[in-house]
């Protein structure tokens, strides 16, 4: 795509630059906001493994208690199916 009008060589490096700029300063934002959410979710999960009262209170899961029930299950499926 052929400019109608280009600008002067030194107007022409000062844009580029300018271009340069604004595309690396898009690409950090991205980049933190990335790592924010994934740090976010990450925090989420502590929290929920812990059990704090927040709204994600229906995922929650005692891993022990529940590593208990299908151990518990295993026996019984075992004791029942041992002909």
């Amino acid at each position: 795509m052929e400019k109608c009008y280009p600008h002067p060589p030194h107007l022409q490096r000062k844009l580029k630059m300018k271009t340069v700029m604004r595309k690396e300063k898009r690409k950090r934002i991205k980049k933190t906001k990335r790592k924010k959410r994934r740090h976010n979710c990450r925090h989420k999960r502590v929290k929920i493994m812990r059990g704090h009262h927040n709204h994600h209170q229906h995922h929650r899961v005692d891993l022990h208690h529940h590593q208990q029930q299908v151990k518990e299950a295993q026996q019984q499926k075992k004791k029942t199916y041992r002909t």
